[in-house]
């Protein structure tokens, strides 16, 4: 299966590209090799500097004998002839790009690139059919979604998932792991958290389509770290720095300082790595985790590095080389080519110094490197798939903490991740809380019947629920929801009868509330603003316009179209509240070339 909507995207960043030089459809690059050296440049063919004949500057200096550069008086045999010159033409025709160098066609490929997303090693584990019981999270565990490197053409860039109290924190996500996650059913909502620890394309590039998601995303790291990523991905997409920087809502992390995320304490450290990247630690009602980023980790190196080079003062020694992973209950520690990745035989020997110093320790696991790459017996690779999930403690664990069995949390920690109710101030949140009703449903059990029911609005709390029509007059359709996703609001705004039957596929904990209480707590849409009393009202008219689309029937021919098909729920249902039907007489120009 071809994703057209990222076709499209790929090849609107191709144009964008080739349109800002001056000749949009013809670049061309001048190198000039000498002694080895082939530095690129590009320059347009302006017809102005054609009909002038100004006379174009070397790209390189010629080398001065004696200077810096020449590294032996022994003379070296020239890879390429002196003062060659290489012109590289790209240009557009009937769709395609031809590359040609020095006016011989090099290769050709169409506008449009289609990416076979299935074709990725993180789809390995996307089941074929919606599967009737969705993953649930543990309370402390670790999902990972690739164990490899970037330059592993059959495995998957290294990312996992942190599960703290049923919520998720992803660090590092590897490309197209969310339609992973959307497939196995799981919100994402439930993870509203981002880590990058660094700014290398295996490790940020599924960040960025994480959040272009449609629910907001917190993006944890360092001050450094977030520069580097937002110049990096204004250059990819020709977006500017403040466009992306709009994107992001950033919230910095300190090093050596603990932070508490969803009852969790983390403590996030730089590992020792070519460019800034960070590590962390997590612990949780007495156990622990430990991720140690990409780094080089020697305890005798690093002592030679600090004793005899002075790369580092004693504290950062310290930090980096003695490290007891024993006490830990899980460890992700990378392993890979020295000096900026660890070699295995210093894990395999750690391991085997502390094998029996802690009987409760899952182990180490090594990630960024390849099952075929492993060098001893008892290393082993970090488990792969959302159905390896490593689990520290689950919910019916002793150590598991009151989020989860008491309801007034558990429900506050779900109603600040359903985007159409975490906008509301606290004092109504609190209220909020005090009128819905948990109410459970059984597999296969119908919640609601199309027609006349009765208004009433439904947040998923847990489990899948169908959504479906039959009605050919009004339009078969048919979707799933999970937590987070919500339902009935047709019939709030409406006459109170049902647009579509709505039935259990696994077991299913919904929060419900009423007509009225839902707009003591929300506000009426219908009441002015003047007063300022229902002045948090454009969220539920926004609502209201969603309703009205649906009743109409174009919110379900909308998303028949090719690219808004694509998008999640969540998305399709923001995209038709911000739409509203407007009439067009035969023959009435809708807009006119040149219009603004």
């Amino acid at each position: 299966m071809y994703d057209d909507a990222e076709n499209e995207t790929f090849a609107l960043i191709l144009r964008k590209s080739l349109n800002k030089s001056p000749s949009k459809n013809n670049l061309i690059w001048t190198r000039k090799k000498r002694n080895g050296h082939s530095p690129l440049r590009q320059r347009s063919r302006s017809p102005s500097n054609q009909q002038n004949g100004t006379r174009r500057k070397s790209l390189i200096r010629k080398q001065k004998s004696g200077s810096p550069r020449d590294r032996s008086s022994t003379p070296e045999k020239e890879v390429f002839p002196k003062n060659v010159k290489i012109e590289v033409t790209i240009k557009r025709h009937g769709g395609k790009y031809y590359i040609s160098q020095n006016g011989v066609e090099l290769t050709r490929f169409f506008e449009e690139i289609k990416i076979n997303k299935e074709a990725f090693p993180v789809f390995q584990n996307i089941p074929k059919s919606l599967p009737q019981q969705r993953f649930i999270p543990p309370e402390f565990g670790i999902t990972t979604l690739g164990n490899s490197h970037g330059f592993d053409a059959s495995g998957s860039t290294s990312g996992f998932i942190v599960w703290v109290g049923g919520k998720g924190l992803m660090i590092d996500p590897p490309p197209f792991s969310s339609v992973v996650l959307k497939n196995e059913g799981i919100h994402p909502s439930l993870i509203a958290k981002v880590i990058i620890s660094h700014c290398h394309a295996d490790h940020d590039s599924g960040a960025f389509h994480k959040i272009l998601e449609a629910q907001p995303v917190e993006l944890l790291s360092t001050e450094t770290i977030l520069r580097s990523f937002l110049r990096k991905y204004s250059a990819i997409t020709g977006v500017p720095l403040s466009g992306v920087n709009k994107l992001v809502r950033f919230r910095p992390v300190r090093i050596g300082h603990r932070i508490r995320i969803y009852g969790a304490d983390f403590h996030f450290f730089y590992s020792f790595h070519s460019i800034p990247s960070i590590g962390f630690s997590v612990e949780r009602n007495g156990q622990s985790f430990y991720f140690s980023g990409d780094t080089f980790y020697d305890p005798e190196t690093l002592k030679k590095f600090y004793l005899e080079k002075k790369l580092f003062n004693k504290h950062r020694y310290e930090e980096l080389a003695r490290k007891d992973f024993s006490k830990f209950d899980v460890v992700f520690h990378e392993a890979g080519i020295p000096p900026i990745h660890t070699p295995q035989n210093i894990l395999h020997d750690h391991s085997l110094k502390h094998k029996h110093t802690h009987s409760n320790q899952k182990g180490i696991f090594l990630y960024h490197c390849t099952q075929g790459s492993l060098k001893h017996n008892d290393l082993k690779l970090v488990p792969l798939g959302i159905h390896k999930t490593v689990v520290i403690s689950d919910a019916n664990s002793r150590r598991s903490t009151i989020i989860g069995k008491d309801p007034f949390r558990s429900n506050l920690d779900l109603l600040s991740s359903v985007s159409l109710v975490s906008w509301l101030p606290i004092n109504r949140m609190l209220e909020l809380l005090d009128v819905l009703e948990t109410v459970i449903y059984s597999p296969g059990q119908s919640i609601l019947n199309a027609g006349p029911f009765g208004p009433r609005f439904y947040i998923v709390k847990k489990g899948t629920v169908r959504i479906y029509s039959n009605d050919s007059s009004k339009g078969k359709f048919e979707k799933f929801l999970g937590p987070c996703d919500t339902f009935g609001e047709s019939s709030i705004f409406g006459d109170g009868s049902r647009l579509a039957n709505v039935e259990a596929l696994s077991e299913v904990t919904l929060l419900e509330i009423n007509k009225f209480d839902f707009f003591w707590v929300f506000g009426d849409p219908s009441l002015p603003d003047a007063t300022g009393v229902n002045a948090l009202a454009a969220p539920i008219r926004r609502m209201k316009n969603l309703s009205k689309m649906r009743r109409e029937g174009n919110a379900e021919f909308i998303n028949e179209n090719t690219f808004i098909r694509s998008l999640s729920e969540t998305q399709k249902n923001q995209f038709n509240m911000l739409l509203s039907t407007q009439p067009v007489s035969p023959g009435e120009v809708l807009w006119s070339k040149g219009d603004p």
